[in-house]
């Protein structure tokens, strides 16, 4: 599956719709092929290019084992077409009817009546990019939580959970889509994902080009003649302290213990 976002920000995403690749697939009728197959000739808003009955399987998908119909750009099912296509596409009364008859004959079921994929498949790729989210721990429990803090609520309302040395956190991370996207019909399942570009490896010297390598030489050069001359004009205010005879106590290489009296007393 190829994924245009990376999963991160994987926080504040619960709400807002991940921007994805349009996938196109080469069907010959848009309610009785099934398909998963994505194509690189896609097209999407940022090519300048509008929705139109011609071009429709560009952006839209009937999926006939889960009779849903999916907007590829937005990356979840569309409950009634042709509000979507008004308010998220801006497409015109005209073209919004012809698009609304090529899809008319599709059967689409209720999102109560929709399966959910099962758990730890490889992602749906006409859905959006998989989010970051948690599942409970709990034996038998199906919980899944966008928020760390909402999942140990969850965990401490419902299984009387308590962070304990054997037992920090009771849930672990997953990677998720789904179907739907309105609170009222969101059902997230987990996918079988890696984000590779999570974390970065670490680079060697030897992968440091010449011009960078001498940069951070020269960085480093003066960072260090810095610290030489703090040190330096620290050390001589330690010592002209230490003449007038004030009790000083400096962080550094230099610590002016407490002068005394010619009588020994401590001043």
């Amino acid at each position: 599956m190829s994924d245009d976002s990376s999963l991160a920000s994987w926080g504040t995403q619960t709400s807002t719709p991940v921007r994805q690749r349009s996938w196109s697939l080469a069907q010959s009728n848009s309610c009785t092929e099934h398909s998963t197959t994505a194509s690189d000739s896609a097209i999407g808003l940022e090519d300048g290019l509008e929705i139109a009955a011609a071009n429709a399987d560009e952006w839209l998908y009937y999926d006939s084992h889960y009779k849903v119909l999916v907007c590829r750009y937005h990356g979840y099912a569309v409950r009634n077409l042709a509000t979507h296509l008004r308010l998220q596409h801006k497409v015109r009364s005209s073209e919004r009817s012809a698009i609304e008859k090529k899809y008319g004959a599709c059967e689409l079921l209720e999102p109560a009546q929709v399966t959910t994929p099962p758990s730890l498949q490889a992602p749906l790729d006409w859905l959006g990019s998989p989010m970051r989210g948690f599942q409970c721990d709990e034996s038998g429990c199906t919980k899944i939580s966008m928020s760390r803090d909402e999942i140990r609520k969850h965990c401490y309302k419902e299984h009387a959970w308590k962070s304990i040395a054997d037992d920090p956190e009771h849930w672990h991370a997953v990677y998720v889509q789904t179907i739907f996207q309105s609170k009222a019909h969101r059902r997230y399942f987990v996918v079988d994902y890696h984000d590779e570009s999570v974390r970065q490896p670490e680079q060697s010297k030897e992968d440091i080009s010449p011009q960078n390598q001498q940069i951070l030489e020269q960085w480093a050069e003066t960072v260090g003649g810095e610290q030489k001359r703090f040190w330096s004009l620290t050390e001589s205010r330690c010592c002209k302290a230490s003449e007038e005879g004030r009790m000083l106590l400096l962080p550094g290489p230099c610590t002016v213990d407490a002068a005394t009296t010619s009588d020994g007393a401590i001043r």
